[in-house]
């Protein structure tokens, strides 16, 4: 399987939307604290995460691919 532009692209929108969410959150919060809030929102938009990756990919071994990021 070759790697595709689209994956590349996709990756580091999730990277930066991750880091946006953990530096945008008061500092003083302890690491601990950004972790699980950070799992919580990705539970709870679990669904429309996996919505945007099944746009993106071409097959299942993209969508897992896309999922694992």
């Amino acid at each position: 399987m070759k790697t595709s532009k689209k994956k590349h692209y996709f990756c580091n929108y999730f990277e930066f939307f991750a880091t946006y969410i953990m530096y945008n959150n008061d500092i003083d919060m302890a690491t601990n604290d950004l972790e699980k809030e950070f799992l919580d929102m990705i539970e709870a938009q679990k669904r429309v995460i996996y919505k945007v990756c099944y746009i993106y990919a071409q097959d299942g071994d993209d969508l897992k691919a896309y999922l694992s990021c």
